[in-house]
């Protein structure tokens, strides 16, 4: 099966969604087909555009080829998390208790390592850089902010979470009584016009 090429606006409008993320996707489908006036009609045609086979893989391609340039993936990203996760600042020094020079330096610590700052006397060597005397500042990425990351991924506030939810009864039973019956009556009526 022969693939459909993109109409004039389907590319405007995928283009736009891909230059624009952050814009809604009936805005995208009115600035690609400006004849299109009201927000309802533009969502619904921006939605059925959306499921196009055509416009679809247009979509999907563009994605995998900025993720190749980018050589970005979730598995890149994973591995630069843990590398920070596991730094140890012991394996900045050599056995001889030395900085190690910086390109001596494995990947993984290295990735872990904002910026390093030297005050002092320094005496370079072919074993590292020696100090007599003097302060080395090294400078890490955020460890508590990646780890406090990795346990949110894993769930492990969830316990916590739960612990500190409450429900919306508990807050209508907090209202004042004659008060509480026209919010809850409200609420549901709000729910009945939304779907739920």
């Amino acid at each position: 099966m022969a693939k459909r090429k993109l109409t004039i606006q389907q590319q405007k409008f995928a283009d736009l969604k891909i230059k624009h993320p952050d814009w809604s996707d009936a805005k995208c489908y009115k600035k690609a087909y400006p004849h299109v006036k009201n927000d309802a009609t533009a969502r619904a045609n921006a939605s059925k555009c959306l499921t196009k086979s055509n416009v679809r893989q247009y979509l999907d391609g563009v994605q995998k080829n900025a993720e190749r340039k980018s050589e970005l993936s979730v598995t890149k990203v994973l591995n630069r998390w843990n590398d920070i996760v596991d730094f140890d600042v012991r394996k900045l020094f050599s056995d001889a208790n030395t900085i190690k020079n910086i390109k001596d330096i494995d990947d993984k610590t290295a990735s872990a390592i904002s910026g390093i700052k030297i005050k002092g006397v320094i005496k370079q060597s072919d074993k590292g850089m020696e100090f007599k005397g003097g302060e080395v500042e090294v400078k890490t990425i955020d460890i508590k902010g990646t780890l406090t990351d990795a346990a949110k991924h894993f769930g492990l506030f969830d316990k916590d979470n739960q612990q500190r939810k409450i429900s919306l009864e508990d807050i209508l039973e907090a209202l004042p009584k004659d008060f509480r019956e026209g919010v809850r009556r409200e609420l549901g009526e709000l729910l009945l016009r939304r779907g739920n």
